[in-house]
Order: C-alpha cells, then structure tokens, then sequence
C-alpha cells in the first residue's frame, strides 16, 4: 500500500513539472511560425480599368482613346497581344509603375447580337 502511495506521489510530482515545460515548448514553437509568417508582408498592386477604341498597336505597346473623355492612353505590354487590332474595343486591366502604365489583361469588347424582336400582332380593332 505504501508503495502505491509512494509512485502515486512521485508520479504526480513528475507530471506537475513537465506539464509546464511541455507547454511551453508548444507555445514558443507557434510563436516562431507566426514570426517567421508575419516577416514578409505582401504587397498588393492597385489594378484600374480602362475601356476603349485601340488607336495603335505594336509588339510592346497598345495605345486606346478612352470612350468617356476621348483621352490617349498608352499601356506597355508584358506580352504581344494576338486577336487585337486597329479600331477594336477592348477592356484594359492595368497598373502603375515608375510612371508607366503597364497592361495587365486586355479583353477585346464583342458586342452581343441584337434578338429580333417578336412580330408584331394584327392590330386589335374592338367594337
């Protein structure tokens, strides 16, 4: 009986010091992930749109007059454009950097068909 009592003892002794350590070790662990996570911020780019006629297109520029103000815009891009040419409409998805406008995404505008509209009926005449 004494010696149950005695490794109980001991054994409870044991847990209540290494419990804490245990712990800890945890904690410092996942305070080192978020460190080493919260060292490398992300920095976001501001896209803006654009929408209008393409004026000029070479390998490495897309010029557009802008429908609303009329207003050249020139976008340099990363790669050539396939699909697009003179007098198309196209959606610009760019950004700014050291002062230049660089095209992110260009989508040529391709207007819906029109549905016919229904026949018209006969005229009702009532009397």
């Amino acid at each position: 009986m004494i010696r149950i009592l005695i490794f109980s003892l001991v054994s409870t002794i044991f847990f209540c010091f290494t419990y804490p350590l245990s712990v800890s070790i945890g904690t410092e662990k996942k305070d080192k992930v978020e460190k080493a996570v919260s060292k490398t911020p992300t920095q976001r780019e501001t896209r803006m749109k654009a929408s209008g006629l393409v004026r000029e297109i070479t390998e490495g520029v897309l010029v557009i007059e802008r429908n609303i103000t009329g207003e050249l815009m020139e976008f340099q891009l990363e790669k050539p454009l396939s699909g697009i040419s003179g007098g198309d409409k196209v959606l610009v998805s760019y950004i700014q950097a050291n002062g230049r406008n660089i095209a992110k995404k260009v989508i040529k505008h391709t207007p819906k068909p029109k549905a016919p509209l229904p026949a018209s009926s006969p005229a009702h005449t009532g009397k």
